[in-house]
C-alpha cells in the first residue's frame, strides 16, 4: 500500500510531501510489514518570500498608524477632561 501526504501551507511558499510505503516484510510476509517514510519539503524562491515580507511589513506599518491615532484621539480627549 502506498499513502502520499501533501501538506500545502504559507500560500504555496513551502510545500511538504510525505510519502509512506506498506510492503510485506521478505522474510515474515505474514508477520511483519515493512514501512518506509519520506519527506520533501520544498520552498519557493526567496524573491517569493522577499514579496510575501514586505506585505507584512506594509501591513504592521499600518496596523501601527491605525493604533497611534487611536491613542492620540484618547490622549487629547484625556487632556481635554483634564483642563476643564
Amino acid at each position: 500500500m502506498d499513502v502520499v501526504v501533501h501538506n500545502v501551507s504559507l500560500r504555496g511558499l513551502i510545500k511538504v510531501e510525505g510519502p509512506s510505503t506498506y510492503r510485506p516484510h521478505p522474510e515474515r510476509p505474514e508477520e511483519w510489514t515493512q514501512f518506509r517514510q519520506e519527506t520533501t519539503i520544498r520552498c519557493r524562491s526567496l524573491s517569493a518570500l522577499a514579496a510575501l515580507a514586505e506585505k507584512v511589513e506594509i501591513r504592521c506599518a499600518e496596523r501601527f498608524l491605525q493604533t497611534t491615532q487611536g491613542e492620540r484621539a484618547k490622549q487629547q480627549q484625556v487632556m481635554q477632561a483634564a483642563e476643564q
